[in-house]
């Protein structure tokens, strides 16, 4: 039954967090948030502990905040007369996922409290990754099933860029709403996680394994998510829990002799699919390495663009006041001034206060992990928020990115103190 329990709320974790399409505007957290509310609503147990839930601080003050980003994403626009409303639409989206996370949340406690046990939540969110990254491989080697998951991540509507690869089976493939940047930048916090809770303790096989599929899950989403394994591999020598600088070399080591090992048992089950992946995802996931050999050059086309981008003028009236403007009114349906740093973004919508609020708001929501988490697991903290950080220098990362926001509600939820009281439900 704790099994069973424990795959359920997978599957719960797994639709909250990708929000793929169901249907119309409905989408799968949508329908996780309503079959929550549902069970709980049934059980006078439910209700109680529904409530509590809706009253405590931190849900209150991430409403509050939640409302001030609200409030001046409509000024803006209004101020400069753009009528601009993305933004407006970008936390309306975070209000409702919010909303749905705390119903989400409310059952998981219930579910807790009820099985006398403490389901890790930080676990299931690994194992959510898991599914995600074997749906990309077992899409992208069939193609027949390519048209049936692109109804569910609505892949055509991506931008220009990203289609030269669409319908490759490199990208695109993944169930859930983002099967880009936000995809890779869930798999980066992902391996985050899956460092503290798997290869910090205990080094095996099967912990191996997982990492492994997290790995190549990355190949599909996007380069971004190896910022995330490096930020993790620093995070794991610096962790002073599990041993001395020595020990944790001599993991590594054990380490990569579990790859070569599974690499070697992969190869030789699902050769087919491996050369799938060395013909056609590798020149994609290592471009990098693939144009230092072939070219002399260790670049792809898309940090030449960033770097394009990083050269874009700004004005001390964009600076301090903003444009109201996430698109370009000159250039329809392009970014403004054709930048898609997530800096930038801010900057231009909402001027440099604008984005002090978004790092404020992100401040917020990770704000109660400084407390709950035990100090020797700090790095951890700091580990994600660096992440972030970094990536915010590429796209929208810090705050307003619903994948990243949809796992750091799960992981601060994770360590609400009254369900710690329990021992673990599943090893």
């Amino acid at each position: 039954m704790k099994y069973l329990t424990f795959a359920y709320l997978v599957f719960l974790v797994f639709c909250f967090i990708f929000s793929f399409r169901i249907i119309g505007a409905i989408n799968s957290s949508m329908l996780v948030g309503g079959l929550c509310l549902a069970l709980l609503m049934m059980r006078k147990k439910g209700v109680v502990v529904f409530k509590k839930t809706l009253s405590s601080v931190y849900v209150a003050k991430m409403l509050k905040f939640i409302y001030v980003l609200f409030f001046f994403s409509l000024f803006f626009p209004i101020l400069h007369q753009s009528f601009d409303f993305y933004f407006t639409k970008v936390v309306l989206a975070l209000l409702i996922q919010f909303i749905l996370g705390c119903f989400l949340w409310a059952f998981w406690k219930y579910i807790s409290n009820e099985r006398k046990c403490y389901y890790d939540i930080e676990k299931i969110i690994i194992y959510a990754f898991i599914i995600q990254s074997m749906i990309q491989c077992i899409v992208s080697f069939t193609p027949s099933l390519q048209p049936f998951i692109f109804y569910f991540n609505n892949a055509e509507s991506i931008n220009e860029s990203y289609n030269l690869l669409f319908g490759t089976g490199v990208r695109g493939v993944a169930l859930a709403s983002g099967t880009g940047f936000s995809l890779s930048l869930g798999y980066g916090i992902a391996f985050i996680i899956y460092v503290k809770k798997y290869l910090l303790y205990k080094l095996s096989l099967i912990n191996v394994l997982i990492g492994a599929i997290l790995f190549v899950g990355i190949f599909f989403a996007g380069r971004t998510g190896f910022v995330g394994v490096g930020i993790a591999s620093i995070y794991y020598f610096l962790d002073k829990n599990s041993g001395t600088i020595l020990t944790k070399i001599g993991k590594v080591f054990n380490l990569l002799f579990y790859l070569l090992l599974l690499c070697f048992v992969i190869y030789c089950i699902f050769t087919d699919f491996v050369n799938h992946l060395i013909d056609n995802v590798f020149p994609f996931a290592f471009e990098p390495l693939y144009n230092l050999f072939n070219n002399d050059s260790f670049e792809t086309a898309s940090t030449n663009r960033l770097q394009e981008m990083w050269k874009v003028s700004i004005t001390w009236d964009e600076l301090f006041l903003g444009t109201g403007c996430y698109f370009d009114p000159l250039y329809p349906h392009t970014f403004y001034k054709q930048v898609d740093i997530g800096l930038f973004k801010n900057i231009f919508f909402w001027g440099i206060w604008g984005y002090i609020l978004v790092l404020l708001f992100q401040y917020v929501q990770l704000y109660p992990l400084r407390f709950k988490l035990d100090k020797s697991d700090k790095y951890y903290l700091y580990a994600i928020f660096l992440f972030l950080l970094l990536l915010d220098l590429k796209a929208i990362a810090l705050g307003l990115n619903k994948t990243a926001f949809s796992i750091i509600l799960l992981i601060v939820f994770a360590y609400e103190k009254n369900i710690n009281n329990h021992s673990f439900c599943t090893k």
